[in-house]
């Protein structure tokens, strides 16, 4: 991968760290003091949020932990099997540090 992709990829990742934060951490955030007189359906929202927020901040970790490895010596390069990730997969998927092989 040569540096313009790099950079690119960068550039991708830090845009989507940008999107992530300002969803989990949005400046005017609801407080959950009132949870005792939320409604079945309320909770069920509340519960389905509670998983976007955690899939979410797993995701912003990966992609953190990926801007580093990004500026790596193994930049691009498969953690299983140290093969070139192709570059159109590393845009598609920014958070995966595998080839299409091993992540099969």
């Amino acid at each position: 991968m040569n540096s313009e992709q790099i950079n690119s990829l960068l550039a991708q990742i830090e845009v989507r760290i940008a999107e992530l934060e300002s969803n989990l951490f949005p400046a005017n955030s609801r407080s959950d003091d009132n949870s005792e007189s939320l409604d079945a359906d309320e909770k069920l929202s509340e519960a389905v949020n509670t998983h976007i927020r955690d899939k979410s901040r797993r995701e912003l970790a990966r992609l953190r932990a990926n801007l580093d490895w990004l500026g790596g010596d193994d930049a691009g390069l498969c953690e299983s099997c140290h093969e070139v990730i192709p570059y159109e997969r590393l845009c598609a998927v920014p958070v995966t540090r595998l080839c299409v092989y091993c992540a099969e």
